[in-house]
């Protein structure tokens, strides 16, 4: 039979059209293990990754959004908040990026969390810069779109805002908000924008 032959040259040239987008989600992320592993940051490591806000702050929230994930605490009112009160605006403002629902799978272990949840923030920055420099800028070579999305990814700013680590919902979405003011300008179209920037304040009002 002819089909398992046609199959794997459609996968295979599949591949070939998506490797830089794999390239430019995995670098960001050995990078950040080779990063960490380096420094004797946990997972590798005794140094714990919950610094600044982190520690004092954030992984409170984490585990907050835990209980309701576990039926221990709701979004209408809960007691987990000061005296009490209601949590549907500390989600919406802290707690709504997608990622978040991998708490689910960590829940004794949020420090795993934080640097699974950091990896693949940055990996999404650099699939989503590949994207918007493919599209607004054709005639580079995918070397050059690589290596770009790669800096993006790894930025000082990047790597230093893990430690607040809500914020980088809205990096990884800024060249997809990019791609949407650059189609809307050139194409006329205005579906990507509204949506870009809709996700971005959904995800992260930061």
């Amino acid at each position: 039979s002819r089909w398992p032959v046609v199959i794997n040259t459609i996968l295979i040239t599949k591949i070939k059209k998506l490797y830089i987008y794999i390239f430019s989600f995995a670098v960001p992320v050995v990078m950040l293990y080779i990063i960490w592993s380096k420094s004797n940051i946990f997972p590798f490591g005794e140094i714990s990754n919950l610094r600044g806000d982190l520690s004092i702050q954030y992984v409170d929230l984490y585990s907050y959004l835990q209980n309701v994930f576990q039926g221990k605490a709701g979004l209408d009112y809960t007691f987990t908040k000061s005296l009490g009160g209601g949590a549907i605006a500390l989600y919406a403002y802290y707690l709504a990026s997608p990622i978040n629902l991998l708490l689910i799978f960590f829940q004794k272990n949020l420090q795993l969390f934080v640097y699974i949840a950091s990896a693949i923030k940055l990996g999404l920055c650099g699939v989503f810069e590949t994207f918007y420099l493919r599209k607004r800028f054709s005639e580079l070579k995918e070397s050059e779109v690589l290596l770009l999305s790669i800096c993006f990814a790894v930025s000082y700013y990047s790597i230093l805002q893990i430690q607040n680590l809500m914020w980088m919902d809205g990096v990884y979405l800024l060249p997809l908000i990019m791609y949407g003011v650059w189609d809307r300008l050139e194409h006329n179209k205005s579906y990507c924008l509204i949506f870009t920037v809709s996700a971005s304040i959904l995800f992260n009002w930061y």
